[in-house]
């Protein structure tokens, strides 16, 4: 008995499908670990209570990080940070930044802080204390400036303004209250 090639058709066009299907499957199978960890959004490490300080050229601190706890993913590079603790040593005077947690890009260009978050910069040289207080604020460290859409209350020595948004700019010591803006300033006594 001769088998002709049209015979074998079906038989190949099975296997073929039948190989078709198990590529499929295998493709698409959501059990497959090394597919799922680049999908998710899961920590590929995490550090606790620790502090990063960053140095000039010539070796004087410019800042220092403490925080509780920092989980990196590896998904878009980004970092999470809990009760984060920056401090920036640029200028006569530094500023302290906290908060209840942070998230900072790939290139920490961008950090995003959120909830209870607290800029205080340190008095001298004439110039009282600056406190801000406000739930959200996003800072680029490399440029000094912070900006948040967020109700934002600034204490100067006695005086206390409050706005709807806010941008500040640490290099210039200048912030731009926006929307709403209310404010308390005490009154100077003559000598």
């Amino acid at each position: 008995m001769r088998s002709s090639g049209a015979a074998l058709f079906p038989i190949a066009l099975l296997a073929a499908l039948a190989g078709l299907t198990f590529w499929l499957s295998s493709a698409t199978n959501d059990n497959d670990p090394k597919r799922r960890a680049k999908e998710r959004h899961d920590p590929d490490f995490t550090v606790e209570n620790f502090t990063v300080e960053r140095f000039d050229d010539q070796g004087t601190k410019t800042q220092t990080l403490k925080a509780r706890q920092m989980n990196h993913f590896p998904d878009d590079e980004s970092t999470e940070v809990t009760f984060p603790e920056l401090t920036y040593f640029t200028g006569d005077r530094p500023t302290q930044i906290d908060a209840r947690s942070a998230w900072l890009n790939k290139d920490g260009k961008e950090v995003r802080l959120k909830g209870n978050v607290r800029l205080v910069k340190a008095a001298g040289a004439g110039h009282p204390q600056t406190v801000l207080q406000t739930e959200a604020l996003t800072v680029f460290p490399e440029e000094e400036l912070a900006r948040g859409n967020t109700p934002v209350t600034l204490r100067q020595g006695g005086s206390v303004v409050s706005g709807d948004r806010i941008e500040y700019r640490g290099k210039e010591n200048l912030a731009i209250l926006e929307g709403r803006a209310r404010g308390t300033f005490p009154r100077v006594q003559k000598q």
